[in-house]
């Protein structure tokens, strides 16, 4: 049985593997070369420094590609667990920008599929 046939299955696998990345060394390294201060960290996009609950640890390159869209599992995984230097640090305002437009972009290659 191939896990794509079984949707319960990915989602459980995709949200086990969510929580786990949350203790990849690559994304702690990230959040710590990005932090400036006692709860203080700096955009990479803007250069603002904001609090921890007031940005997110982001993907450079997005876990699932806005343009080809899901693969397998196998590629989802190389993709979430990436070095330092596949994460960033973006204040919650960037964060939401930058996933509005990859939404749109799956949005569009979506249609054309």
């Amino acid at each position: 049985m191939a896990i794509k046939d079984n949707s319960k299955l990915k989602s459980f696998l995709i949200n086990t593997l969510r929580r786990a990345g949350y203790r990849w060394p690559g994304r702690y390294n990230a959040l710590k070369k990005s932090k400036v201060g006692r709860n203080e960290y700096v955009c990479a996009n803007c250069g603002v420094i904001h609090g921890r609950k007031e940005g997110n640890m982001d993907h450079i390159e997005p876990v699932v590609d806005p343009i080809i869209g899901w693969v397998n599992l196998d590629v989802w995984a190389c993709r979430m667990f990436v070095n330092e230097e596949g994460f960033q640090r973006l204040c919650t305002r960037c964060h939401d920008e930058k996933s509005t437009k990859e939404v749109d972009i799956r949005k569009q290659n979506r249609k054309k599929r």
